[in-house]
């Protein structure tokens, strides 16, 4: 059970749960109140946000509903007043009955011009109106005196009139009469209604952006008004022509929909009564957002006033805790270099500091008085197992060696080859059989390059190698034969007389966790290692029976003295170079070599 206090052999009580740094259990509540507190910001974010969007949209909304019931009863009276015009107008009737030469033709068309004059200035929402006589092709058109006579307007009744007189027999019938229609001309946008009574076509037109004009007031949104079929695809809106929106999901609640180029829009919609379309508002998600900015700003300096306040209090509390550990510090460090006459001093005013740093130096006079003879033993015994293995690579290699001096001999030709072997094999055994337990990495290639030559010499135009070292890594320490055992082994493997093989070896030097280290890469072109070899390399603490099988023995003594000398710092990867044979990764702690020192 946690929490519960049990006695030890020592008399002492202890409890029976994990204890927890001061400061760390401080930092994580503070972090638990800094996690409510954002998680409350968040939730204040979220709720006001979503006040503003259910906002905007009733706004919108309550003005799509003004607009649609607005613009229905001017397009209506629109209609109904051509409707009246047209068929008490003698004038019209006159029109769909005369032939194009028929006198009073024109005297027709300028009094149905004046009372279209007089009658369009009651219409805001109107850009023209228009007749069409099919019989005579007599096209008459008025435009709103109120609205500026643009280019598109213009534009927009010569399009309707060269609409009517192409229009070919049969297509009267596609013509949907009962309701206004959208019409493209050019870049610009209208509502177009069509009519027909006494053999001729009338009718009005309306432009769309001034038709929206009723939504100025939401500018300040930065709102884009749009006119959209039932299929979602916006109408004379270039900057939204390539998408497709869901007007139909925003006509009865908000709906926010993410375009191609990931802008967010709240959605309102309605759909109109005199058109088969649906009037949309995209209102920027970050417009609204922008409206409670100011709120958000509020909140985040009340909140960083929160964290000052706990950060102070925090620095306070952490102040009083270094008086003790900063000395605390000092004297461990002290002691782990051999000195145990130290004291920690007592800097606290309180009692329990005082009680605990009484014991804690009792504790070193009692550690003063202990020898430490089983970890002066650990260390003769990790000397000896050093040497034991050394002596096992040496001659390993030494037979190598005088197996190929053996091939040599036997052909009186290869004397001079064999004089150079014998050289070379001088300055090996040298090498490998001095007492030095340390050397630099730019000696120990020096003698990877000697072997590596009498392998040439030995598989004559067979073995060819490539051997970059860092200059920052030549001073390295390493332990005799770290590289050259590896060389060995692939030479040992792979070589073959008439068949290419090659050596790469590399070094360089990084930083770990503030620390200087070498890494070496081996990479052979042979065959590579075997799963089963790959397992077994790489998990060679488990597969102690290869020092007794001598199977591997060459890589079991290479990764035991990495492990003896530096332990957990040094690593060893074996695995296949793709396209290659095997590759093998050392990585070391930097030491400076000097001659003499041990590592």
């Amino acid at each position: 059970m946690k929490g519960v206090l049990q006695k030890n052999d020592h008399g002492f009580c202890k409890r029976n749960c994990k204890p927890y740094s001061i400061r760390r259990f401080f930092l994580l509540n503070i972090g638990l109140v800094a996690a409510l507190f954002s998680a409350i910001f968040l939730s204040i974010s979220v709720y006001f946000s979503s006040t503003i969007q259910n906002q905007s949209y009733i706004r919108m909304k309550e003005a799509m509903k003004m607009y649609n019931g607005q613009a229905s009863r001017d397009f209506k009276n629109v209609s109904i007043c051509l409707m009246d015009f047209c068929s008490e107008n003698a004038d019209v009737s006159g029109l769909g009955e005369m032939d194009k030469d028929a006198p009073g033709l024109y005297t027709s068309i300028i009094r149905i011009k004046k009372q279209f004059a007089a009658s369009i200035a009651s219409f805001s929402y109107v850009d023209g109106f228009y007749i069409y006589a099919p019989k005579n092709d007599s096209f008459v058109t008025q435009l709103n005196s109120y609205v500026n006579e643009t280019e598109s307007n213009f534009a927009c009744s010569k399009a309707i009139s060269s609409f009517f007189r192409t229009m070919e027999k049969g297509e009267e019938k596609k013509l949907d009469m009962s309701r206004w229609f959208l019409l493209q001309v050019g870049d610009e946008s209208f509502l177009l209604r069509v009519m027909k009574i006494h053999g001729v076509y009338m009718g009005a037109w309306a432009n769309i952006e001034r038709v929206n004009s009723s939504f100025q007031y939401f500018n300040e949104l930065e709102a884009s008004m749009l006119y959209v079929d039932e299929k979602g695809r916006p109408i004379g809106n270039e900057e939204f022509s390539g998408e497709t929106l869901r007007p139909a999901d925003a006509v009865e609640e908000p709906f926010v929909q993410r375009i191609s180029d990931g802008t967010s829009y709240l959605t309102v919609s309605n759909k109109l009564d005199y058109c088969d379309y649906y009037i949309v508002a995209l209102i920027p998600t970050g417009s609204i957002d922008a409206l409670v900015s100011p709120l958000y700003s509020a909140l985040l300096i009340a909140v960083l006033i929160f964290a000052g306040s706990i950060f102070a209090v925090f620095i306070v509390v952490s102040r009083l805790i270094n008086e003790q550990e900063e000395a605390l510090w000092v004297l461990i460090a002290s002691m782990r270099k051999g000195h145990f006459d130290a004291r920690i001093e007592n800097r606290s005013r309180f009692v329990e500091v005082e009680n605990i740093v009484e014991v804690f130096n009792s504790a070193i006079d009692e550690i003063r008085n202990l020898r430490i003879d089983i970890y002066k033993q650990k260390l003769m015994k990790k000397e000896i197992e050093i040497q034991y293995l050394k002596g096992q690579i040496a001659p390993h290699f030494l037979i190598n060696c005088l197996n190929t001096i053996f091939t040599l001999s036997s052909d009186t030709k290869n004397r001079k080859i064999l004089h150079e072997t014998i050289r070379t094999l001088s300055e090996h055994l040298r090498y490998t059989l001095s007492s030095q337990t340390t050397v630099s990495l730019e000696e120990e290639i020096r003698y990877v390059k000697n072997y590596l030559t009498l392998t040439a010499l030995r598989f004559p135009e067979c073995v060819s190698y490539r051997i970059e070292t860092g200059e920052e890594t030549r001073d390295a320490t390493v332990f005799p034969l770290l590289v050259l055992m590896l060389t060995e082994n692939s030479i040992k493997n792979n070589v073959t007389m008439g068949e290419e093989f090659s050596v790469e070896i590399h070094s360089y030097s990084y930083e770990e966790a503030g620390r200087r280290k070498i890494h070496i890469t081996h990479v052979d072109s042979g065959k590579g290692f075997s799963e089963e070899a790959l397992t077994l390399y790489n998990h060679m603490e488990l597969h102690e029976n290869l020092r007794k099988d001598g199977c591997g023995i060459g890589i079991y003594n290479i990764v035991m003295r990495l492990r003896l000398i530096w332990g957990e710092e040094a690593s060893i990867r074996f695995s296949n170079e793709p396209g290659s044979g095997a590759r093998i990764d050392i990585d070391f702690p930097y030491i400076p070599y000097q001659e003499g020192e041990e590592i």
